[in-house]
């Protein structure tokens, strides 16, 4: 905390490196990156199933609405 305020990032950067060395100043980036990938992941997952989800129901309605047009029914499209 005191390197931050002294020196600003760069000033705490160089003073890990002084006194930890690089395998100091990565330390941690491993598990960082591992939950990053995770969330990354599903967030992926739950646009890709909701993406999927809506596109089903909207093929599903549009069939529905030119089945009921063949066979004559009148189909108002009401705007929700």
């Amino acid at each position: 905390m005191t390197g931050a305020r002294q020196g600003g990032v760069s000033g705490t950067v160089k003073q890990i490196i002084t006194e930890e060395g690089w395998v100091g100043f990565t330390r941690g980036v491993g598990p960082r990156v591992l939950h990053s990938a995770c969330f990354s992941a599903l967030g992926y997952f739950a646009f890709e199933t909701a993406r999927l989800a809506i596109l089903n129901q909207y093929i599903r309605r549009k069939e529905l609405t030119q089945q009921m047009q063949e066979s004559g029914v009148d189909v108002g499209v009401a705007s929700t």
